[in-house]
This record gives structure tokens, C-alpha cells and sequence, in this order.
């Protein structure tokens, strides 16, 4: 099988920088790109479980567990999918599981690793991190406030002007009210 860029990007992003606020960026990016009717249901999973490990490290355990429980019902549901794409669906579950537990039952937040079973897919991983000089596995440094605030520390003005270019665009059309 033959595995997206974005995905790769996804994995390192997620087991290397612990950027989930990027992985939800790259993933979602990719989902958006792809034809209304060729979206994968599964790469909403595997964004919702990123948005849910970015809550949990900032302790939004509301946040966290609500998105995680949408990214695990999407999981049982795209099994198949899970599985072509390299990773045990049954240890992904049991992962899940685990973080759904330390959530609720307010145990400290840890970086978890997807359960990768092919072999051709962690070796690609792996090059990509040697090509970034990151270290697969790495543990999220809790002391970069980019990583752990991300949302509230990042430029927004791409983001906000494309927001109003798309209200005007819709105003035009006669779609939203003055």
C-alpha cells in the first residue's frame, strides 16, 4: 500500500514533535482536499485523537475525553481502514481505552504511540524523522509553551482573513445578512 505524504507527516508529527495541534492542521488540510465524496471518515479519527492529546496535555480533560470518544467510535467503525493503513486496530482500541481511563480517572497526561504494525510504514517514518533530525518517540517537552498553547500563541491573521474573504464571498451571494 502506498501511504499519503500527509499521513507520514501525521505519524512524525505525532510520535516525534508531539505537535498535535499540527497533526490536526496536516490531516485536516488533507481531508478537506480530497473530493466531498472521496472523504475518508478515518482521517477525522485520527485528527479527533490528536485534538483530544492536545487537550489532555493542557488539562482540558472535558475537551480531551469528548474528542476521544468521537475519534474511538470512528476508529471501531473504520476498521478496515485502520488496518490498511498500518496499525493494529485491536491495540489501537486497547490504547484508547487506556487513555480514556487516565482522562477520567485524572492521571497525569503521557504521550502515547500509535500501535504501528507495518514494518514498511515505520520505516518510512523513521527516515522522515532522520531527515528532520527528530528522535521517533520522543516525549512531549511540557516546558515549550508553543507546543502546549499552540492555539492561543499562533498567528491567526491567514486564518482570520481568510474567514472574512469567505463571510464577503457568501454576503455576496445573498447567503448571510448584513
Amino acid at each position: 500500500m502506498s501511504y499519503p505524504p500527509e499521513y507520514i507527516q501525521f505519524l512524525v508529527e505525532f510520535h516525534c514533535t508531539r505537535d498535535y495541534f499540527e497533526c490536526h492542521e496536516i490531516l485536516e488540510e488533507y481531508w478537506k482536499n480530497q473530493p466531498a465524496k472521496d472523504r475518508n471518515p478515518v482521517w477525522v479519527a485520527f485528527i479527533q485523537l490528536a485534538v483530544s492529546q492536545y487537550h489532555f496535555r493542557r488539562d482540558n480533560r472535558n475537551g480531551a475525553i469528548k474528542s476521544l470518544r468521537s475519534a474511538e467510535k470512528r476508529f471501531i467503525q473504520e476498521k478496515k481502514q485502520v488496518t490498511e493503513l498500518g496499525i493494529s486496530h485491536h491495540l489501537l482500541l486497547e490504547m484508547l481505552n487506556g487513555l480514556k481511563e487516565s482522562i477520567l480517572n485524572k492521571g497525569e497526561y503521557h504521550s502515547v504511540n500509535l500501535p504501528i504494525q507495518n514494518s514498511r510504514l515505520l520505516l518510512l517514518c523513521q527516515e522522515a524523522c532522520r531527515k528532520k533530525a527528530l528522535q521517533w518517540g520522543s516525549p512531549s517537552d511540557l516546558s515549550q509553551d508553543i507546543l502546549v498553547h499552540k492555539h492561543r500563541i499562533r498567528d491567526r491573521s491567514v486564518v482570520i482573513e481568510e474567514r472574512n474573504r469567505q463571510l464577503e464571498k457568501r454576503r455576496n451571494q445573498g447567503d448571510v445578512k448584513r
